[in-house]
This record gives C-alpha cells, structure tokens and sequence, in this order.
C-alpha cells in the first residue's frame, strides 16, 4: 500500500500526483491524450461530466467539473454534461454542452409516487406518457403528440401491455392497434408468439411462432403457423455447444470446435467447409475456402495488424499508444489501387476529425441531386412526408415517401410492413407495373427471402452473419439449385472476408476490400485485380469507381451491413437503414434507450461510430474513448467538420490514469497496472485525490479526472 504516486511525463514536463491509498506500481507516460473530469455532490451522485476540450490548459483545469475552463481556439469549449437531481435522488434533467451557447436539456423526466419514471421530454419538449398497473409494470407508454414542442402525449398513440400472473407479458398492443399475445411453459420460457392477421398480407395463424426448449432451456427449433411447420432448428452436443442448425428451407450447418470450445470448423449445406485455424489463444490465423485462403496477423496486445491474401494482396495496421487505429494500409496488385489511410487528426473527446490519404481513388463527392430535410415533428417524423396521408403508418414506419413537391416522384418508394415494424414490401408510388420488392423472415426475425420480379433470393445465415445465396426463377423452386453465392466471414460480427460467385469453390472467389470502418470499397479477384471499387458519402451514400449512385456489385457493402439493391437500403438486422435521409425507416425497437430520436443513426457521428445491429450505435474500435456516445452533428456539418460544442461524455466513478507499461498499453478501468482511486467518498481511507498535470491542482474530494496517456 502507498499513500502517493506521481506519474511524470517525458523530461518532466507533467507530473500526476495522486494523493489516496491505492495499490499501484509507478507510471511512466509523455503524452496525455484526453482528460474528462466527473464532480460529485454530497451524496456521491455524478453531478457534472466534463470532456476537456484545451489540451493546453490540462495543468490549469477548473476545480469544478460543472465549470468551463478555457476555451481551445482549435476545438472548442468544453463538452460538459450535467445532472439535476430532486431531494429523493431521481434523476430530473440532463443538459449538454452545459455552459455553452448551444446548452439544451437533452431529457427531462418526471416520476410517479413510487419512483418509477412517468414521463420522458427531449430537448425539443416532445413527450412521452408511460403508465404502470398496480404492481408497478408498464402498462402503457404513450406517444408525443404530433406538434413538434407541444409538451403533451398523444391519448390514441400508444402501446398497452398486460401480465400474466407470473409478470410474464401477455399482451402487446402496438400503435397501430393490433395486438399480439404470448403463451409460456411452466419455466416461464415463450411457447407461442400469437401474430394477428394482416389484411392481403398474412392469416391469424400464418406467422404464429412456435418454441420448444430442451431439458437445459435451450432453444430446440422455432417454427410457423403449427408446431410442424416450417422453421429453423438447433442440436447441441455433449457439452452444451451448438453442433448444427437447420434453417426454414432445410439447409444445415454444422460446427465443429477444440477443447477450448472455440469454433474450428463451419460445414455448409453442400458439405464444402471452413477451416478455422487458431493460435493458442484462440484468435483465428488463417482460414478461407478452395484455392483461396488469407492468414491474419496480432500484435503482443492482441491487436490485428494485417490480413493476407493469397492474390498477392494485404491490409496492413498500425495503433497509436491508446491502441486506436492510426493507420490503415491497402496494398494490392494494381498500385494504382493502393491506399495508406492516416488517423492523426483527433480532438481531445477521441473523435477523428481528419485523416490523410496517400490517394484519391476512394474519395466520395456529394450526389448533386440529393437533399436533405432538417424539419421534423414531434415524433421525430419528416415534416415533409408526415403532413401525406400514409407518409408513415400508424407504428411510425416510413410508408409513402412521395412529396407533392418531389420532381422525381415516378422514382419514390411505397413500403408495406408487419406488426413488428419488418419491411415486407418495396413498391414504386407511382409506377404500379414496375415490379414489387416481397421480403420474407424466419422465425427468428432474419431476413429470409426477398422476390424481386420472377427471381426469389433466399439467404442462409450463421447467426447473424449472411454466408449463403440461393437464387432462383419461380418455376425452379430452391431445392433444385445450388449455392448461388457463399460469403466466408472472420470470427467477428460484421467481418465478411471473402465470397464465391456460384456453388464452387475452385475459382470465382473474391476477397473484399474495407476501409476502417468495415465498409466494402472494392473486391480483389485470384489475380489480385480490383474489377469493382465503392465510394461512400459519410452516411453511406453509394458511388461507385466512375461516380455515379451505384447499388450493384458486392452484398456487403456500408460498414459491412448488406445492401438490398432493389430497395436501395442496407439491411442493419433489426431494421433497414436509407443512407439518402441518413436515417433508418423505422423506430428503435429498444425504444429511446440509445437515443431519444428513434430514426437516428448512431447520433450524427458516421464517422466514428456504426450500428451493427439497428439497435445502438457503436464506436468503431477504439477510435473513440466516450462511453456515452457519440456527439449529436447535422448532416452537413459532418460533412464539413465536427461541431466543437455538443457533448461527448465519459461515465466513471472512478479516476483512471491509463498509460503504456513496458511496451503495453493502458486501458481505461482498474488494471493491474493502471491506477484506479475511488472518489465518490463512499471508500474508507481516501480522503482527497488531487491530480496536477504540468503544475496545478485541478481535481479535490468529490471529482474525479480520467486521463489517457501515451508513452
């Protein structure tokens, strides 16, 4: 045990006194790269936030995270985040960019006697009702009325619930009035999904979901309509490990793994495999399929730092002593096609905000003819298609985009969906003869088919990963044609590594081409030839190599997601994502839980920041260090550069100095070779914690101060 440790940068320029009891070796750093700063009230409740913005002015920071320190001519203010709470400790407001000329109160809330929240206002004082039964469950969440700041909740917008006697839900009435009912075993396990009919789109009983468990809660095979219809199954090994699947189509899968249970093989309907080679901590080194094969490479932190090809082509990377990716480089057979992507330019929040490239081919200029709405209701809705008769439905799913005003409307889409907010049906508004987009979905809510004309494209999936195509005419039917396209992905989510056109596997591969983000700018062929390049605008808008809006080539395209060409969206799992509105077309299924706008895409960061699974936006990697996530921006400022106002909090109770030890590099939370101090004044033994970079004070009893640094 030690009382005081001090971390001193390179040549003494800056110095971290710690004064606490703490158990700690001593620290050696010379760049610190963010410092977010937490203050307390008296009951240990975080009562500010801030991320400083003045790298210059670390050494001289307020002793209060609530107040702003001086201003950074390259980045701005201060992003401070603030907390009001009432006299039982309830959470009131929530303001951003606190202090500064754009300040909002992001979320305003309210509770009912028993501490439970009742209602919910954004920024724009849009609200929502939730109502509970007398044993204190949710029994209605009422929607904002349509005004934009109207301040009420609509009466004939909601969603109703109701419990058995167990607490498990029953019944869930959704917005648009249909409900749908629930059935449980005597575990309390989901037997029966009960979807009512949908009008010239299903029966009472036709999408019914039926699931059966066995002996260990595992989930054994979910199926339609009857328990003997179509679905998908599940069978385990010994061990408890998935050992097969069959999907609805009755194509299996089958797994195979070491003694550490990971995967080491995936067999595929058509009995060709993928091999998954592993080192002896289990990070797959290489894998591929046929004559195509790519091997991946870590450093002693387990960071990836290339991927290489048997077409004579590889992917570099290179981390900066946070271990955020400072450089990326393509290298293929074609130099012409060779790029080194640069990631310097970062603000103190961890933001990118600008980056080198040593070429031009994958830049992305701006559509000419695209536009984008800034008016919105009180729904968070297009003002623009709102005021239509069917713009949305009554769930609140983009349905009609055609304005009156649009001079392109023969090009707009009409789209139809079920009661759980899926796209079913893509249709041109005013274009009745041009064929419809039809998507079916399996029982586990993945898209399972989609029509197009006479052609069906049925897909087989891994999980959540798309590694197969079946692609047929509707006078085959699919049992009588094979594999169409297979994809080979990495062990990750999102990590398409390699695809066949047709069912072999001897010729017609392709290796994908991504960028940091994990978006598809081109395909690599056996002879290391890019026949395909794919530019994206910063949502994702679709070009390609000669700059025209391109929707053809690879599935896999933005940030990995796959794009439905057809519909000109991107499949983003639980719901579809327009990179034209920058938005997805239906709400958030977890409701306001990652954002209070439930059309945004990961909150108007792009740049640093994806959603893998339509349910909340992610940073990619580290190349961001909030926890909070990610700063709100206007399309167009995205664009242009990064708005140095809003918010970019971390949450933390507790101080962390992170740095590089003997080559390693630190992380934030208590590592056993960072430093970690409890300053929420619930710990006995700590009395004061004072950090000083470069001279003064700038943390006291109830603040804590995070600070990243570099060696």
């Amino acid at each position: 045990m030690v009382s005081q440790s001090t971390i001193t940068r390179g040549l003494g320029a800056a110095a971290i006194l710690l004064t606490g009891a703490f158990t700690a070796p001593p620290l050696q750093a010379e760049t610190i790269h963010s410092v977010t700063q937490v203050s307390y009230d008296s009951v240990g409740r975080p009562l500010c936030a801030a991320v400083r913005m003045n790298p210059a002015a670390y050494g001289t920071l307020p002793s209060s995270a609530c107040d702003l320190g001086t201003e950074s001519p390259t980045f701005g203010p201060d992003r401070i985040t603030k907390n009001t709470y009432d006299d039982a400790g309830q959470l009131l407001q929530v303001d951003q960019a606190y202090g500064t000329s754009v300040q909002r109160a992001y979320a305003r809330y309210t509770y009912t006697v028993n501490g439970q929240k009742w209602t919910e206002k954004d920024a724009n004082g849009n609200l929502t009702t939730l109502e509970y039964d007398g044993f204190g469950r949710l029994k209605k969440l009422r929607y904002p009325n349509t005004a934009i700041g109207a301040g009420t909740s609509s009466t004939t917008d909601y969603e109703d619930y109701t419990y058995d006697a167990n607490g498990n839900r029953q019944t869930w009435r959704r917005r648009n009035g249909a409900t749908i009912s629930y059935s449980y075993d005597k575990l309390n396990r989901v037997t029966l999904e009960d979807q009512p009919a949908i009008t010239g789109v299903q029966t009472a009983t036709e999408k019914d979901v039926y699931t059966r468990y066995d002996s260990l809660g595992r989930i054994t095979w979910k199926r339609f309509a009857s328990t003997s219809g179509s679905g998908v199954s599940y069978a385990y090994d010994g061990l408890g490990r998935l050992e097969s699947t069959t999907d609805m189509h009755g194509r299996p899968l089958g797994y195979l793994y070491n003694a550490a249970g990971a995967r080491t093989r995936l067999t595929y309907p058509d009995g060709n495999w993928q091999p998954y080679t592993l080192d002896n901590l289990n990070r797959l080194t290489s894998s591929g399929m046929g004559s195509f094969n790519f091997t991946l490479s870590y450093d002693s932190l387990g960071r990836m730092t290339s991927v290489s090809r048997n077409n004579s082509t590889s992917t570099t990377y290179g981390y900066d002593g946070l271990g955020r990716l400072s450089s990326m480089t393509q290298n293929l057979v074609n130099t012409a096609y060779n790029v080194t992507w640069t990631f310097n330019g970062r603000n103190p929040a961890g933001q990118i905000t600008s980056w080198g490239a040593t070429s031009t081919v994958y830049d992305y200029e701006e559509i000419a003819s695209s536009t984008v709405n800034t008016n919105y209701d009180g729904l968070n809705r297009d003002t623009g298609i709102s005021v239509l008769s069917g713009g949305y439905d009554t769930n609140g799913n983009l349905a009609n985009e055609t304005t009156p005003s649009a001079s392109d409307a023969a090009t707009k889409r009409c789209m139809t969906y079920d009661n759980m907010n899926r796209l079913l049906k893509v249709a041109k508004c005013s274009t009745p003869t041009a064929p419809d987009l039809i998507m079916t979905y399996d029982p586990e809510g993945r898209l399972a088919a989609y029509t197009y004309g006479s052609t069906t494209t049925e897909f087989l999936y891994d999980g959540v990963n798309l590694i197969g195509e079946y692609i047929h005419s509707s006078a085959t039917g699919h049992a009588s044609d094979g594999m169409s396209r297979r994809y080979i992905h990495g062990t990750g989510t999102d990590q398409p590594l390699l695809w066949f056109i047709g069912s072999g596997i001897a010729s017609g591969g392709q290796f994908y081409i991504t960028n940091y983000q994990g978006s598809v700018i081109g395909v690599s062929n056996s002879a290391g030839n890019v026949p395909e390049l794919y530019k994206y605008g910063p949502y994702g808008e679709p070009k390609n190599a000669q700059g025209a809006k391109f929707w053809d080539g690879a599935r896999f395209r933005y940030t990995g997601q796959y794009a439905i060409k057809e519909a000109e969206l991107y499949y983003y799992k639980a719901r579809v994502y327009d990179p034209m509105y920058g938005r997805f077309l239906q709400t958030d299924p977890i409701g306001s839980k990652d954002d209070l706008n439930l059309y945004g895409y990961v909150k108007g960061d792009p740049v640093n920041g994806s959603d893998p699974t339509g349910l909340k936006g992610e940073c990619f990697g580290k190349l961001c260090n909030n926890s909070a996530g990610h700063t709100p921006k206007s399309r167009q400022a995205q664009q242009d550069q990064y708005d140095r106002t809003h918010p970019n909090m971390a949450k933390g109770g507790t101080l962390v100095v992170a740095g590089t030890v003997g080559g390693g590099v630190g992380v934030k939370g208590s590592h056993s070779r960072g430093i970690a101090v409890d300053t929420t004044g619930k710990s006995s033994g700590i009395k004061t914690t004072t950090v000083t970079a470069g001279g003064g004070a700038n943390a006291s009893n109830g603040v804590s101060v995070t600070v990243e640094m570099e060696r």
